[in-house]
C-alpha cells in the first residue's frame, strides 16, 4: 500500500510547482520572444562616430542630416550627410581640396568622375565617402550667404 509522504518530501514538490516550473516557463518565453526579435528587427549599418568625427574635420560643417534608407529584406544603412565650408581656402577646387585633406589623414580616392570623387580609408574598411561641390550637387541648403565655390556636399556610407 501507499505510504504516507514525508513533510521534507511535500515540500519539495510544492517548491517544484510555486517556483521551478513557472520560472523555467518564464526562461522559455523570454528565448523564444528574444530569438524572434532577432530574426525579425531591423538591422541598422552605422558608420563609426570617429570615421564622421575625421570627415567633420576637414571643413566648417554648415548643415548635417543622417538618413536612415532601406537597403533590402531587414537591414537599413545610415547615410551622413554633411555640408562643408572650406573658408576660403579651396584655390583649386573645393572638391581637390577636400581631397587633399582627407588623402593627409589616410584617405584614398576609390573612383573618380568629374565632379564628384569618392574615397575609402584603410582605418574604416566599410566606410565610404562621397565628395561634389555644392553648385553641382543640386542641394539647397541656408548658405548664410557664404560662398557656393566653398562649399561641398558630402555623404558618408558603411
Amino acid at each position: 500500500m501507499g505510504r504516507a509522504r514525508a513533510p521534507q518530501e511535500k515540500k519539495r514538490l510544492s517548491f517544484q510547482k510555486v517556483v521551478v516550473l513557472p520560472v523555467a516557463f518564464s526562461a522559455v518565453v523570454l528565448l523564444a520572444v528574444a530569438a524572434l526579435h532577432l530574426q525579425f528587427s531591423p538591422r541598422v549599418a552605422r558608420v563609426e562616430a570617429a570615421a564622421l568625427t575625421e570627415v567633420r574635420g576637414v571643413g566648417r560643417v554648415v548643415h548635417e542630416e543622417t538618413l536612415v534608407m532601406h537597403q533590402w529584406e531587414n537591414n537599413y544603412v545610415e547615410v551622413t550627410e554633411f555640408v562643408l565650408h572650406l573658408e576660403g581656402s579651396a584655390k583649386e577646387g573645393v572638391v581637390a581640396a577636400i581631397e587633399r585633406r582627407l588623402e593627409l589623414l589616410g584617405w584614398r580616392v576609390s573612383d573618380r568622375e568629374r565632379s564628384e570623387i569618392w574615397l575609402e580609408s584603410a582605418a574604416w574598411p566599410y566606410v565610404i565617402v562621397s565628395v561634389e561641390s555644392l553648385k553641382s550637387s543640386g542641394v539647397q541648403v541656408n548658405d548664410r550667404g557664404l560662398p557656393l565655390d566653398e562649399m561641398a556636399f558630402l555623404s558618408v556610407v558603411p
